[in-house]
């Protein structure tokens, strides 16, 4: 019998198979004192994401509205995720809560510690989607969806996690559910659909023509 992946671990396999290629090589070449610097802003971004007011992280940010408002997806979906765990360690304390730290703040870092950094001019990229601006001589970041796959997860897949886990918390909190299982099942109907849409949108991002 093939083993089922939970709805989460599904769900973010998207935008780590995007972010993979991205990540540094064990031998690769140190940074250099520029790729510290911005490396050391994004990561400081991500700071800003753990806190519970958007306003923190969206006052160290120099991105359009647009880059703004993917910003606050992320920003949204990590602390669904938290609220989620919490509330499954509280119903459930003897089961273990979702597993992975994917949506969380730290996993985060831990993939910003590890993409490479490139940098041109005034403009910088750390993996595939963290894209920063030197604005009064810091390092800023201004996007972090600027790879177009990554620009579709985070606009199709985070809303929709988002939605599914604040939606779950309250059943949670109730007793509803035995186990996290039980929880991830009353979650997969949105979730699959959720895939479902990121994988249309991809296919025909895809085969559009090019300009």
């Amino acid at each position: 019998m093939k083993r089922k992946c939970s709805v989460l671990a599904v769900a973010m396999f998207a935008l780590l198979a995007i972010s993979a290629a991205a990540v540094r090589a064990e031998d690769a070449p140190k940074d250099s004192a520029d790729q510290v610097t911005v490396r050391a802003a994004a990561i400081a971004f991500a700071d800003l994401l753990a806190d519970p007011d958007f306003a923190k992280a969206k006052s160290a940010f120099v991105g359009s509205q647009e880059q703004v408002e993917l910003a606050q997806h992320m920003h949204a979906v990590i602390h669904a995720r938290k609220k989620l765990v919490a509330a499954v360690l509280k119903a459930m304390p003897n089961e273990k809560p979702p597993q992975g730290d994917d949506l969380t703040v730290e996993g985060l870092k831990k993939r910003m510690a590890r993409y490479e950094v490139t940098i041109s001019g005034d403009t910088a990229t750390v993996g595939p989607d963290i894209k920063l601006s030197k604005t009064g001589g810091a390092w800023k970041v201004a996007d972090i969806a600027a790879n177009p796959n990554g620009r579709q997860v985070v606009t199709t897949l985070f809303p929709a996690m988002t939605a599914a886990m604040m939606e779950v918390i309250p059943d949670v909190e109730a007793g509803k559910f035995k186990t996290p299982k039980e929880m991830e099942q009353a979650m997969r109907p949105k979730m699959q659909a959720a895939m479902k849409a990121l994988d249309e949108k991809m296919k025909a991002a895809a085969t559009k023509p090019s300009k």
